[in-house]
């Protein structure tokens, strides 16, 4: 600078570093007051290039914001220069490391090895990836266990209850729908590999958290394990494989990804049979108190005094006969294990095997990739035109002879039948006129009156589809088409999420006591499977369902869940009062599966109709947006029902205390009847034991399977106005994609 070449020339004091330091200063350069360390620091950093990270570099070859950031050939050639320095050399090997391995650029093949390659091949990696990310629905078989962390037996008083451990799934959830929002478009450039071991990761971390979290007994771990952790590998899991499959099925959306959603829900199948012979075969039965010992409550809690410490026990019931546990018998709360730690443990090995196998596997087609699948018929079936092609009305009839033609290639897609043949009626039309010679003597006319019509040019508005416009996430947010699609999106996972969550207490509370010998807990376990399996159903039919029907129609047909949710409540008090025998059961099943299908059908549904609504580029970036109602689903859904059952559990339980003698209650629980709220937070009265202290002859029925009634017609409603938004959504107009159009050209000239 000024201040350098003044110093170099001798002016500045006679060259005292006071004086120096004044004549730097005046030009706000500090440069040779600095020690001399510090300046042959910059001298480096002056000489020495600069070099892109890796993903820094991807991005800016993607089109992606990189200030102040060389583009990648000038990146290269900087490396190639910087090859002199330690450091840089290190950096320049880390760099084509990463892109070797990791990134997009890694795993896209060739053009001719993509169309010479078996795609149904190449997506199996993608399957294997939506078939990890499926077993999060298994966490209703770890409601139990974690209800009974202490106890083993039933729950202590320390233990935590249901609504305490049932948020868990709705924060991951949440954390599912922010990681898809936020991260849903760096995902897709930066390719699925990346997101698969992304994923692989954070359900190893998580899911290890979540085991120390069951050893030190504590909540806010456990919440931070499996809620954000592995919600975080839940949505770095979901959007990875979308792009993928899309990229190498473009004709076949609607197919791809019924099949995806399908491995998605045999996930949720195998998960909970997996997780619950982990639990099996981890679980310790806690330790059994001598029975000489006297058991007595105090605060709602029993004790018993054990070499000389006062311990808290648990006395077994008659459902705690399978393990080997002796009816009216005291445990000791502690002793034993519920198998849940050394199970997230095992699961996490699991998980992150097979997607990191499905991350080396992957792979991705080029850019614009168009399959060699040709469904015209050969040319010699195609009878030639017999117009003659040198007049106007030749010419206007080959072309309605080839849109017949177009008419029968298109007999599967009734919407574009409707569109073209409206087009040719109108062109028939047009021709008959010109045949007639109407048209000219309209067009003579219309020039007599007014001379300089024929000069004036014709405004014509282009009209743009979302396959040419290719609507980004930001864009989409500005159509009504995506909020209802959100609100769909929300409406029909709400009563989905709600009996897969809780599916095994739902099965236990409203038919254990009506049908014992068959809603049995291994029952109830494989109900959870059966919910997960017609889940899988769903996803698939579902997904063909809506490519010979239409998207749109598909969604109005989840309609049918409301009825279903409606009818629940009376199938369950049919089942109480005896009448039907196992008919009331049959039908809950039946009801319940077909909203668990209509809810996996969503997932298969949405992504292809958000496609073509706005296009297949950004859809899994769209689609990670709309998942937000799915994580409001996933707080409504179980929370509504958790809510409502344990006010209802409560309620029945002040109802049938009195009922009971006052004397029986006091000697039973040691404690008088004006302490049941107090016993009841303490774990210590339920509903079963009361029911045990009232006589029969008062004709008192157990009153557990009216604690779902009103959370299933809350639920019948929600599926109604879902189907409501099903109806009004509709294909983004021609006048808002004009103007998305405009405003992506107002912007570029204003950028250059």
């Amino acid at each position: 600078g000024p201040a350098w070449r003044r110093l170099r020339s001798g002016i500045g004091g006679g060259g005292t570093r006071k004086a120096v330091r004044r004549s730097c200063c005046s030009s706000g350069v500090l440069w040779a007051s600095q020690p001399p360390r510090e300046r042959r620091r910059r001298r480096t950093l002056r000489r020495t290039p600069r070099v892109l990270p890796s993903a820094s570099r991807f991005l800016h070859s993607q089109g992606g914001s990189s200030t102040r950031e060389p583009p990648k050939a000038a990146a290269d050639a900087t490396v190639a220069a910087s090859t002199t320095t330690t450091a840089t050399a290190t950096a320049t090997a880390s760099t084509t490391l990463l892109d070797r391995i990791l990134f997009r650029p890694a795993i896209t093949m060739g053009e001719e090895d993509a169309q010479a390659t078996n795609r149904w091949a190449r997506v199996l990696p993608f399957f294997m990836i939506q078939g990890v990310t499926g077993s999060v629905y298994a966490w209703s078989c770890f409601n139990t266990p974690l209800c009974t962390q202490l106890g083993v037996l039933g729950s202590a008083s320390t233990d935590w209850g249901l609504g305490d451990v049932l948020p868990i799934f709705s924060v991951s959830a949440t954390v599912l729908s922010l990681v898809t929002a936020s991260l849903g478009s760096t995902m897709d450039r930066l390719g699925p590999r990346f997101g698969a071991t992304c994923s692989a990761a954070a359900w190893m971390t998580g899911l290890s958290i979540s085991a120390l979290a069951c050893q030190m007994h504590s909540l806010p771990l456990l919440y931070a394990g499996y809620g954000l952790t592995c919600g975080s590998g839940w949505g770095f899991g979901y959007v990875a494989p979308i792009s993928g499959l899309l990229a190498w099925f473009p004709d076949k959306r609607g197919l791809v990804q019924g099949v995806g959603m399908t491995v998605f829900g045999l996930g949720s199948l195998t998960a909970p049979i997996y997780a619950s012979n982990l639990i099996d075969k981890f679980y310790k039965p806690p330790q059994a108190v001598d029975p000489s010992v006297p058991v007595f409550t105090e605060n709602g809690v029993r004790y018993a005094e054990v070499a000389g410490e006062v311990r808290e026990v648990i006395v077994a019931t008659t459902t705690d006969a399978a393990h080997g546990i002796y009816e009216g018998t005291a445990y000791l709360v502690g002793t034993g294990d519920s198998g849940l730690a050394m199970t997230f443990m095992a699961l996490g090995c699991t998980y992150s095997s097979l997607l990191l196998t499905a991350a080396l596997f992957a792979r991705v087609p080029p850019p614009g990739f168009k399959p060699n699948v040709h469904h015209e018929p050969p040319p010699e079936t195609i009878p030639a035109p017999k117009h003659d092609e040198n007049t106007i009305e030749g010419k206007m009839k080959v072309i309605a002879s080839e849109m017949q033609d177009a008419l029968q290639l298109l007999s599967n897609r009734p919407r574009v039948q409707d569109r073209i043949k409206t087009i040719l009626s109108e062109w028939q039309e047009a021709a008959q006129l010109v045949a007639s010679g109407k048209p000219a003597a309209q067009e003579k006319a219309a020039t007599d009156a007014n001379p300089k019509a024929e000069s004036e040019p014709v405004a014509v508005k282009k009209v743009y589809t979302a396959e040419e416009v290719q609507v980004t996430a930001s864009e989409a947010l500005k159509t009504y088409q995506f909020w209802y699609l959100l609100g769909v999106m929300c409406g029909n996972s709400t009563a989905g999420l709600g009996i897969m969550a809780a599916g095994k207490v739902l099965m236990t509370d409203c038919f254990a006591v009506s049908n014992p010998e068959i809603a049995t807990p291994a029952f109830c376990a494989m109900f959870v499977s059966a919910l997960a399996g017609a889940n899988t159903v769903g996803r698939f039919v579902w997904g063909m369902v809506a490519d010979k029907v239409g998207r749109r129609k598909c969604l109005l047909l989840f309609a049918t869940a409301a009825p279903a949710c409606l009818i629940v409540p009376s199938l369950i008090i049919a089942a109480t009062g005896g009448s039907g025998g196992t008919m009331p059961l049959i039908g809950f099943v039946l009801a319940t599966f077909g909203i668990a299908s209509c809810f996996g059908g969503v997932f298969a549904v949405l992504p292809a109709y958000v496609a073509d609504l706005f296009g297949a580029s950004n859809a899994g970036a769209i689609m990670g947006r709309i998942l937000c109602g799915f994580s409001a689903a996933a707080i409504i859904g179980p929370g509504m029902l958790t809510y409502l059952r344990t006010k209802g559990d409560r309620e029945a339980v002040e109802y049938l205390a009195e009922k009971v003698d006052p004397a029986i209650f006091e000697s039973t629980f040691g404690a008088p009847v004006s302490q049941v709220a107090e016993l009841w937070e303490k774990k210590t009265v339920t509903i079963q034991n009361l029911m045990t202290l009232i006589p029969p002859e008062l004709g008192v029925q157990d009153p557990t399977h009216m604690l779902y009634t009103t959370t299933f017609y809350a639920m019948g409603g929600i599926l109604a106005c879902t189907a409501l938004l099903s109806w009004r959504t509709g294909p983004v107009r021609k006048d808002i994609l004009r103007q998305i159009m405009k405003e992506r050209a107002e912007k570029t000239a204003k950028t250059k």
